[in-house]
Formats: structure tokens, C-alpha cells, sequence
């Protein structure tokens, strides 16, 4: 790093790679991943995104947002998803028709969820594959319009997982007190100030 040229770069490469981020241009030079990116950008069509994500092996965050609703699309992502990612993303995989009873993509996710050296390598807490569990198997989102049919092999590899994920939980060794409040009050949809 010259004293007149500041750069985060910390390399040649970082320094090519964080020019083309700014200004654009070709892809010649850099990490391979960087042109499968700027390829499903210019992609004409779902079809042509999916067989790029299994080229490239893309994230979700490298297809373009109008192609998310192409089950081709998400069979492709769910070759190479980690097992957190997957979790965020039943729902979307089964309302674009990727998961459904009997199909190889409930077959994928039951067989990942049943992995206990994937659960352990993912590092996934049970309170975040329960919440994952709930979440799927209500059919439904907390904010939006957003429903789908839960697939029960999904269901239960979830339950599953959540009892395997107990594994990752290190004991602290100590007591803990945990105390809730259950009264009426609790239930109120706005707080109420007192009167004098």
C-alpha cells in the first residue's frame, strides 16, 4: 500500500476484486464464483439461473429476486445449501413446490436434518431449530399473506433435529433461575399508566 494510493486492499487480487465492485467491467482475473455472480445477474430466465447456481455453485443472494419463485431455481440452491440457510428457507422451498410429500426435496432436507455431524458442524442451537419447527409446520408467517402446506417428512426430521441439536448446548455448570410473569397483565395489548 503506497502513502499515495490508500487501499483496504490487502492483495493484488483484493485490489482487482474491489475495483470491480465499485466500477463493473469484466470478470477476467477474478475469483470464478465473481463470474458465475455476474452471470445469473444477466440471466434471461429461471431455467438458465438454475443451471448456473449448480455450475457456480451460487447462493441465494447471487440470483436475481424475480427468479426466487422458480422451483428449479431452489432444487439448484438446495444442492449446496448450508444447513442454517435451509432451515430460513423451508418455507420458500415448499411454497415454490421443491418440498412436497414423497419429493427428492423432502428426502434431502429429512436426510441433512438427520445428520447428527451436520447439525453438530452447523453449529445449530435447538431454540433456533425449534423456532424453525414452529415456525414450518404452522403453515404460515407472523407478517404477511405468505402460507404453504407443511410437508410431514419435513415436520419430523425438524423434531428430530431439535433433539440432536442439544448436542451443540455446553453446560455452564451453574443454576439458573428463570422466572416469567403469567399474570392477566401480561396479556394487555398497551401499557397503561397509572393514575394519581
Amino acid at each position: 500500500m503506497s502513502a499515495g494510493n490508500p487501499t483496504l486492499a490487502v492483495t493484488p487480487d483484493h485490489e482487482r476484486l474491489f475495483d470491480w465492485i465499485v466500477r463493473g467491467g469484466t470478470c477476467d482475473g477474478l475469483p470464478r464464483l465473481v463470474e458465475g455472480f455476474a452471470r445469473a445477474q444477466a440471466s434471461a430466465s429461471p431455467a438458465e439461473t438454475a443451471a448456473l447456481v449448480a455450475e457456480y455453485g451460487l447462493p441465494r443472494e447471487a440470483v436475481r429476486s424475480d427468479h426466487l419463485g422458480s422451483a428449479a431455481v431452489w432444487a439448484a440452491l438446495l444442492d449446496d445449501m448450508p444447513v442454517a440457510t435451509m432451515l430460513r428457507s423451508l418455507a420458500t422451498m415448499t411454497r415454490v413446490g421443491v418440498l412436497a410429500p414423497g419429493s427428492a426435496g423432502a428426502a434431502t432436507v429429512a436426510a441433512r436434518l438427520g445428520d447428527a455431524g451436520r447439525i453438530r458442524r452447523a453449529r445449530l442451537h435447538p431454540v433456533g431449530v425449534l423456532a424453525a419447527l414452529r415456525a414450518y409446520a404452522a403453515g404460515r408467517g407472523l407478517r404477511g399473506p405468505r402460507r404453504w402446506e407443511p410437508v410431514a417428512e419435513v415436520v419430523d426430521a425438524l423434531d428430530a433435529a431439535f433433539a440432536t441439536a442439544f448436542g451443540n448446548v455446553e453446560p455452564t455448570g451453574r443454576r439458573l433461575l428463570l422466572a416469567l410473569d403469567v399474570s392477566v397483565s401480561m396479556a394487555w395489548g398497551t401499557s397503561r399508566a397509572s393514575r394519581a
